[in-house]
């Protein structure tokens, strides 16, 4: 009997946002990623609570309770996979690999005197002894042992699937933190963290309204932008900065934006702050655009913040060329990073550099992630 064609790649993404964490799998064999299935699946509560005192306190976080979340989130990633695998009628034999992303908890990039770092978790043993299926795990850490940022690391992916040889294109992942990579023709010319995405949207939505997020941006759209609350969120350094550039939730967070409020002499609405993170979020994305890549074409969105009309009508009035799903150019909107992560699996499967040093600032094109077969 013919041994099976393992062809099949899941990608598994827990982002910033902690909205759900998004499962695709992915067949590449016919030159571009066709999803067979995806679904966004929930955190238990538990896991969800414990995740979340993580973030807020990922400082100062004891190592018992670290290593205790890394096994409960791998536990529940495997759990997760097992269900979606069974549920989607895949068989197990024609998996290649799970590429699994796993939670951040800490990034802090390379700085001229400090070694960079950066934290996911969600522990691959679990993953792989529970599915018994390889998975790839720990993408980001080789590129920074070479000097890179380990983020952002999509554009090799967007290179490859979204990029179009008669046009220069701008893909924006809008998570929690946003990124945007610059396809010049067929090639990535850059890429980096612009600074938020959802995240202090989504914190201020669950602080001052009782909403997870803003679906569809419908409070933002009832207030009004507040100029010199915008104008004194993006004059923070992180937005002057030169690429090679990432951020994380350990930086734009609650923490961060109260000052700015409290110096703020005006009593301004809830609304209208909502409303004024939004611009400064569409703000910090188009003028990131509009300096790094001229004779642009189109921005192509994805993530969750491209499902936030307020947001997306802010960018189209901030940049002069279309603002469009990445969905109508044959890339999922709302699985772009699971794909990746597919994508990142098969690369590492086949013994390919995926990082791209003109993104990150590495030394050198590498292999990323490890290997783990029970």
């Amino acid at each position: 009997m013919p041994a099976i064609q393992r062809s099949v790649y899941l990608g598994l993404m827990s982002g910033t946002s902690l909205d759900g964490i998004d499962i695709a799998a992915v067949d590449f064999s016919s030159g571009s990623p066709k999803i067979l299935a995806a679904d966004t699946l929930d955190y238990n509560d538990e896991t969800a609570s414990l995740l979340k005192h993580a973030i807020h306190n990922a400082q100062s976080i004891d190592t018992a309770t670290l290593a205790t979340l890394d096994n409960q989130l791998g536990l529940r990633y495997g759990a997760l996979l097992n269900a979606f695998i069974a549920e989607h009628n895949i068989n197990k034999e024609q998996i290649a690999a799970i590429g699994s992303h796993g939670h951040t908890l800490l990034h802090q990039p390379t700085t001229e005197t400090q070694a960079g770092y950066s934290l996911q978790i969600g522990n691959p043993n679990h993953i792989a002894a529970q599915t018994s299926c390889t998975v790839v795990a720990d993408f980001r850490r080789a590129d920074i042992a070479l000097g890179g940022q380990g983020a952002p690391l999509a554009p090799a992916f967007h290179g490859e699937y979204l990029a179009d040889k008669n046009e220069n294109r701008i893909v924006a992942n809008i998570g929690g933190i946003a990124n945007i990579s610059l396809l010049n023709g067929l090639k990535v010319t850059s890429g980096f963290d612009t600074g938020p995405g959802n995240t202090l949207m989504d914190t201020y939505c669950q602080q001052h309204f009782s909403r997870a997020y803003d679906k569809s941006g419908e409070l933002a759209a009832a207030g009004k932008q507040h100029d010199a609350l915008c104008a004194a969120l993006l004059s923070d350094p992180y937005f002057a900065l030169s690429a090679p550039k990432s951020t994380g939730r350990e930086y734009f967070n609650s923490d961060w934006l109260q000052p700015y409020l409290t110096g703020t002499s005006e009593n301004i609405e809830h609304k209208d702050i909502l409303a004024s993170l939004c611009y400064v979020t569409a703000k910090s994305i188009a003028d990131a655009c509009l300096d790094a890549q001229k004779n642009t074409a189109r921005l192509l969105v994805c993530g969750g913040g491209s499902h936030n009309k307020t947001l997306l009508a802010m960018l189209q009035n901030l940049v002069p060329y279309p603002v469009q799903s990445t969905s109508e150019f044959n890339v999922d909107a709302d699985y772009l990073e699971a794909l990746a992560f597919a994508w990142f699996a098969k690369q590492r499967m086949e013994n390919k550099p995926a990082n791209l040093p003109q993104v990150t600032g590495a030394k050198q094109a590498c292999l990323l992630g490890a290997i783990y077969q029970l």
